[in-house]
């Protein structure tokens, strides 16, 4: 059993990258987390049950208002191994950007057709003579099987729409009027804020030291009462960038804060602030 999914993720110069990915039934949740923690995003129909053999070659091809980068792409084969945890393909679209890339992923499959002949041989006896002669039948019908294989059959397995899925419908990538500067959502300070709720003061002043905050600054804010909201307003600048996210991941991660560090790059691949409701994915 597996589930079969695409994904697709906006590139530079009018290029979309494409993802199709056959992930075995039990493992395939988290690949698509993975796919989405990278920037990539999930069409409204999230994927497909399919039954797919270990060594089956399958064939992916794709229809829609697109053309394909052959030369940067993928091969359209693909060999299912059920001992690999990453079986998938990558395609290159290039799209005109006033129109969303809408079509289809068709996965295929080469079936051998066996087609059962029945062939009947005709046997016929010498007359006998003698007086039993008439109850002797002249003529035996002996029939026979033969079975002929017809290879080269293209049988469809499952076929997921491309909607133009480039955001998902949680995204919210809408200016913050209390924050306006910020580009962001998972670095806004409301997400920053909710973010340090998630964590004691002990676990925030270790987390401001990983992240290079001086002492001389820390003992400034240290006797306050909202010492961890006070954090986050001197770590993050008025505009912040992307490093600042990698930044507050590995920090995260180095204070043993890993379903945190997941939950922010999660909310990061998705362009959405972050929310403790997350850390449940």
């Amino acid at each position: 059993p597996t589930e079969i999914f695409a994904c697709l993720k906006n590139e530079t110069d009018n290029k979309l990258t494409l993802i199709v990915e056959i992930a075995l039934k039990h493992y395939g949740k988290k690949r698509r987390k993975y796919w989405r923690q990278n920037g990539f995003r999930l069409q409204t129909i999230e994927y497909k049950d399919g039954i797919v053999q270990d060594g089956e070659k399958l064939k992916i091809s794709l229809e829609g208002n697109f053309q394909i980068d052959t030369i940067r792409s993928s091969k359209e084969h693909i060999i299912f191994n059920n001992n690999k945890k990453r079986n998938y393909r990558t395609f290159h679209i290039i799209s005109d950007q006033q129109e969303q890339p809408i079509g289809d992923v068709i996965i295929a499959r080469a079936s051998t057709k066996i087609v059962e002949q029945s062939i009947v041989e005709t046997l016929i006896n010498n007359p006998k003579h003698g007086c039993f002669h008439g109850f002797c039948n002249n003529v035996v019908k002996k029939a026979t099987t033969r079975k002929v294989a017809i290879e080269n059959r293209i049988a469809e397995l499952v076929r997921l729409p491309i909607d133009g899925q480039l955001f998902d419908e949680n995204q919210d990538v809408s200016a913050d009027l209390d924050d306006p500067q910020c580009t962001i959502p998972v670095l806004r300070k409301s997400s920053l804020f909710r973010l340090a709720k998630q964590l004691n003061e002990d676990e925030c002043y270790k987390l401001a030291v990983q992240l290079n905050i001086s002492e001389k600054k820390l003992s400034t804010i240290e006797s306050k009462l909202e010492f961890k909201t006070a954090m986050f307003k001197i770590w993050r600048p008025s505009r912040p960038n992307e490093t600042l996210v990698f930044n507050l991941v590995k920090a995260l991660k180095t204070i043993d804060k890993c379903n945190e560090a997941d939950a922010v790059q999660g909310a990061f691949a998705e362009n959405v602030e972050f929310k403790p409701e997350l850390l449940d994915r």
